[in-house]
C-alpha cells in the first residue's frame, strides 16, 4: 500500500522509504525537518571548529555543512566510485579531507555490497539469496582511536555517523575507550535491519547518556545528542 500511495515520490525518497520499511519515525522526520523544528544541517559549530563525516558517500552532507560554516571536515568512504564523486563535488572546499576507507572498531579489509543509498559491510546473503547478485568491493576499514589519534583531535565539535550497520561497532568503540567524551555533538543514524540491532541500540543509547543528552529522536532514522 505504501510502495502504491509514493510511487510518484522522487526515486531517492522512494529508495531511503524502502531502507527504512515506511518507517512512521521517517515521516515525522521529514515532517519535523521541512517545518523547520528541527535540521540535520544545524549543529552547533562555527569556522573553528572540527567535524568528521563518517559515511560521505557523494559529498551532499559535507557540502552543506562547508557551505554554511567553513569548519574543519574530515570525510570517510571507502566506495571507489562514491569517493570519486565526492572528490569532485568537495573539491572547492580548501578545509574538507576526505578519506577512502571506512571507520570501525579495528584495522581490517572487509567486503562492501553496493546499494544505491544503503551500501554496507554487514550484508547477510544468507538471511535473503537475491542479495547474492549485488555488486561487492573490498575495503579497508581502519580504527576509529587510531585515526583520532592520528589526526590529533583532542575535541570534536561534530559527528555524523551513517554507515549502515557499521555505527554499532564504531560506537562501541569509542565507548570502550573514552573517546565518546571528545565528541561534542554525536548524529547518528542507526540501522534496524542488522542482527540485534534493538538491544544494541539500547545498550549503546545507555551508555551514550553518562556522557551525553538527547537532542532529538527519531528511532532507527537519525538522533542527536550532545554532551553534558
Amino acid at each position: 500500500m505504501m510502495r502504491w500511495r509514493e510511487r510518484n515520490s522522487p526515486l531517492l525518497l522512494r529508495q531511503m522509504l524502502e531502507a527504512l520499511n515506511y518507517s512512521p519515525a521517517f515521516y515525522r522526520f521529514l515532517r519535523d525537518q521541512n517545518s523547520g523544528k528541527i535540521s540535520r544541517y544545524d549543529p552547533p559549530i562555527d569556522e573553528e571548529s572540527v567535524a568528521l563525516d563518517i559515511g560521505a558517500y557523494i559529498g551532499e552532507f559535507a557540502e552543506q555543512i562547508a557551505e554554511r560554516y567553513g569548519a574543519r571536515i574530515y570525510g570517510f568512504e571507502p566506495h571507489p566510485g562514491l569517493f570519486g564523486q565526492a572528490q569532485v563535488r568537495l573539491a572547492r572546499f580548501e578545509k574538507v579531507t576526505l578519506f577512502p576507507y571506512a571507520l570501525g572498531a579495528k584495522d581490517r579489509t572487509a567486503t562492501l555490497t553496493f546499494r544505491y543509498p544503503g551500501s554496507t559491510l554487514f550484508a547477510d546473503v544468507s538471511a535473503n539469496p537475491r542479495q547474492a547478485d549485488e555488486p561487492t568491493v573490498e575495503v579497508e576499514v581502519r580504527d576509529i582511536k587510531r585515526v583520532i589519534d592520528e589526526l590529533a583531535l583532542d575535541d570534536i565539535d561534530f559527528v555524523k555517523i551513517n554507515i549502515e550497520g557499521g555505527e554499532y561497532d564504531l560506537l562501541d568503540r569509542l565507548i570502550d575507550t573514552g573517546y565518546v567524551a571528545r565528541c561534542r555533538v554525536l548524529q547518528v543514524q542507526f540501522h534496524e535491519s542488522y542482527q540485534a540491532a534493538y538491544s544494541r541500540r539500547r545498550r549503546i543509547r545507555q551508555a551514550l547518556a553518562r556522557t551525553h543528552r538527547i537532542d532529538w529522536d527519531y528511532p532507527f532514522v537519525w538522533e542527536r545528542w550532545s554532551r553534558r
